[in-house]
């Protein structure tokens, strides 16, 4: 049986598991995994580096320094990838990333270089990851301890 095909040539059944949204502009599906155990690995260096009396210079090569430049490799391709293809064209996806490249400086109206574009990026992305991560067992504890986990949910 054939799935019904988009009317830009794109089928949007099989574009999910390329990578790609309905449109064919690419997403993170393919490498939604790879992203997050580097987004893993780059918080658990963060956690050691914050809670360590003495650390060891990034530039040496141990087994900590070597996977989180691995994942910063896997996360920068990612981030980079998107970012050519959105450069590439003109279409507004209406998300924070294409607010992000349409904004300009207020003082020489330059817009951001693809370095910048890329450290916004990995910021929200590791920042947002952490906060789901540690506000989600919070929650499901204390709905799991309380006598109605909705009035937790609601705050009341």
């Amino acid at each position: 049986m054939r799935s019904a095909r988009h009317s830009s040539g794109h089928d949007p059944t099989h574009a999910q598991h390329r990578g790609e949204d309905a449109d064919g502009y690419r997403t993170i599906g393919d490498e939604f995994d790879d992203i997050c155990r580097g987004m893993d690995v780059m918080m658990n260096d963060f956690r050691q580096r914050f809670l360590s009396a003495w650390q060891m210079p990034r530039w040496l090569p141990t087994p900590a320094n070597r996977r989180r430049d691995r994942a910063t490799a896997v996360l920068d391709g990612v981030i980079q990838g998107i970012i050519a293809q959105r450069r590439a064209t003109a279409h507004d996806h209406g998300d924070l990333l294409s607010t992000l490249m349409k904004a300009r400086d207020a003082d020489d109206g330059s817009r951001m270089s693809d370095k910048q574009l890329r450290d916004e990026v990995m910021t929200l992305l590791l920042a947002g990851h952490e906060t789901t991560a540690n506000l989600l067992p919070g929650r499901v504890l204390a709905g799991a301890t309380s006598r109605s986990g909705s009035d937790i949910a609601r705050g009341t």
